[in-house]
């Protein structure tokens, strides 16, 4: 039927076209969608000097659990520290961990989402799940410290107890060698060379 001069004409063919369909959102979008956007809100006042001192110190001598609750409480209770948290405790598509290659394994695919931060099993260093891995970031023994008798002819153990304690270790490192390269434990080189990879850490259970 002609339509009237000066009246739009809608054309409704093309609504059911999937190409105007948004494409699912990724797990990160999906998680920071039940996160409420910041409020613009203006903040406080800021700290003044003595009063942001005395806030590092509070963080440096606080329990660790009791860090661990407060910014749990954040999250929940300010949508702006929820957002800030994320995206500094939080990797998203982060780059393959890398297998060792005595496993003969290819490169692991990392998790789409998960932890940013972890502590490698072999060099005992905290490293950066998002950041891009280095063939050589990783520098350790894979041996063990073990005591060489020889080096401490007056020691008695009856006297002075056990030589191999992880004491005598950190004190008199001259007096132990690698198992894994016969250095001299005070050696400042490592003879393994690689990637880092996360502790295998137990599951904990969630309290929030």
């Amino acid at each position: 039927m002609p339509h009237e001069a000066g009246q739009h004409v809608i054309d409704l063919t093309n609504d059911s076209d999937e190409e105007g369909v948004p494409p699912p959102a990724a797990p990160a979008q999906a998680i920071l969608q039940h996160i409420p956007a910041p409020d613009l809100i203006p903040p406080g006042p800021p700290l003044d000097a003595a009063a942001r001192q005395q806030l590092y110190r509070a963080i440096e001598t606080c329990p660790e659990e009791r860090l661990r609750d407060i910014l749990a409480n954040m999250v929940a209770d300010d949508a702006v520290s929820a957002h800030a948290l994320f995206e500094h405790l939080v990797a998203v598509h982060p780059p393959h961990l890398v297998a060792e290659p005595a496993q003969g394994h290819a490169a692991a695919a990392a998790p789409e989402i998960g932890p940013r931060w972890a502590t490698c099993k072999y060099c005992d260093e905290e490293f950066d799940l998002a950041a891009e891995r280095e063939e050589f970031e990783c520098v350790y023994h894979p041996g063990a410290l073990k005591a060489v008798e020889m080096r401490l002819p007056d020691w008695d153990e009856k006297v002075h107890g056990s030589m191999d304690t992880p004491e005598n270790r950190a004190a008199l490192p001259e007096n132990f060698v690698w198992s894994c390269c016969d250095r001299d434990g005070d050696n400042p080189e490592a003879c393994t060379e690689g990637y880092h990879a996360p502790q295998d850490t137990e599951k904990r259970r969630t309290r929030y």
